[in-house]
């Protein structure tokens, strides 16, 4: 792999952290992303992050792959 990029949405349309990744041997890679755990009073299902990430060789192949966190609603009674 030569390159590496993430990215991170919310329900809410916002865009949150992306950027290039660096990769390792064999394009292994491995990175944390922050999120804030908050969401909107009124979102009973919990805040929605969905996060991707894709990657190019330099035959230009590509691949991504994306992954979801939910921030769920206060379970107070």
């Amino acid at each position: 792999m030569t390159s590496a990029t993430f990215a991170v949405r919310d329900e809410y349309g916002r865009v949150q952290p992306h950027g290039a990744m660096a990769l390792g041997p064999g394009g292994s890679y491995s990175f944390t992303v922050l999120l804030q755990a908050s969401r909107l009073g009124s979102d009973h299902d919990g805040r929605r992050y969905t996060l991707s990430v894709g990657a190019r060789d330099n035959g230009g192949n590509g691949g991504s792959k994306t992954g979801v966190v939910i921030v769920p609603h206060d379970q107070r009674h």
